[in-house]
């Protein structure tokens, strides 16, 4: 890295209903400060990421941002539970009874 200001953004698409979006950006810093922001299911990586960041970058200070993005089809599988729907239903009706109304 030859500047220490700069920024930038991959796409990593991992299938249809996934991927993942990488931001990073620096400023100029006397030292070196990473900022790591990682999804919950990357996070065991996080010293390999900031091991590697320390190996190509010697001073500025370094934001990575990376998040998920799903497909809002991804819940194509999505049922509903008839069986506690009718419980709620029931629960409902019993307080119903009851007087109270909710």
């Amino acid at each position: 890295m030859n500047s220490m200001t700069g920024s930038g953004r991959a796409v990593l698409s991992i299938n249809e209903e996934l991927k993942y979006v990488v931001f990073m950006s620096s400023l100029n810093h006397r030292y070196l400060d990473i900022n790591l922001y990682l999804p919950e299911e990357l996070r065991e990586f996080e010293i390999r990421i900031r091991d590697f960041l320390k190996r190509k970058i010697r001073r500025g200070s370094v934001v990575l941002r990376i998040y998920k993005e799903e497909n809002e089809h991804s819940n194509k599988d999505l049922s509903l539970n008839l069986d506690v729907i009718n419980k709620y239903l029931s629960f409902q009706k019993d307080l119903h009874n009851l007087g109270i109304k909710g």
